[in-house]
């Protein structure tokens, strides 16, 4: 028997959010979709499947054995439940150690897992977003740092109505428009420092309608954005 235990998660989760949680709170409350990733160490491991080098950046960007454990959770501020999980190896044979066994069944669950764990993180993310909507899990926000914070990716969010609180990373092929000026992020960062008698953090924590450009590609749509600042 095999057991889809992601399937089994997501129900639950689906369950104990609109049937236990949702009718305790009003509409005005701010939920949201939260996306993080964490290393899953298995340092002692030699034969594991899809087993990867990956850098822990909890202990100086350490190369370890193991997995990256994305997970999606939703908040409602006060309450916290898991949502979706995925563990992600390397499309990369480089810093794959094991291949995956060619002999399993591709209508099996574990095939459909073992083909997860070889897509990119953003990916993987949105994957988990449209699976948890599709199950009636609702949310205003979603909520990731800088490593998920690609151009297409908060496109992509946007386009499934979602607004977006995000750590942007400071890349120079990446402009903003900021006051009618497009800016890099580094731009905007000095602007602000400039201020006098003003927090930075208070000030970029106002709504800014932000246009991102990439590769010609446009989305404008409200969102709270914070810089990477080292």
């Amino acid at each position: 028997m095999h057991i889809n235990w992601q399937r089994f998660l997501l129900l639950l989760s689906a369950k104990v959010i609109n049937h236990h949680i949702a009718p305790l709170t009003t509409d005005e409350r701010a939920d949201a979709f939260v996306i993080d990733d964490s290393f899953f160490s298995r340092t002692r491991s030699k034969a594991v499947e899809l087993l990867c080098w990956v850098k822990d950046h909890a202990d100086g960007n350490k190369n370890k054995k193991g997995f990256r454990m994305l997970t999606l959770g939703w908040t409602d501020g006060n309450s916290f439940v898991p949502v979706a999980f995925n563990l992600l190896s390397s499309a990369n044979s480089k810093v794959r150690i094991n291949p995956a066994r060619q002999c399993i069944d591709k209508r099996t669950v574990g095939f459909k897992r073992r083909q997860n764990a070889l897509t990119t993180s953003p990916e993987s993310a949105l994957s988990m977003l449209k699976q948890a909507m599709s199950v009636g899990i609702k949310a205003k926000y979603v909520l990731f740092d800088s490593w998920f914070s690609f151009p297409a990716t908060i496109i992509k969010i946007c386009k499934m109505n979602l607004n977006v609180i995000a750590m942007l990373k400071d890349t120079p092929k990446i402009y903003y428009t900021f006051n009618g000026e497009k800016k890099s992020l580094r731009e905007i960062y000095r602007t602000v420092r400039k201020r006098k008698g003003k927090a930075i953090s208070c000030f970029l924590r106002k709504l800014i309608n932000i246009m991102l450009i990439y590769k010609q590609k446009f989305v404008n749509r409200w969102g709270i954005f914070f810089p990477e600042t080292g």
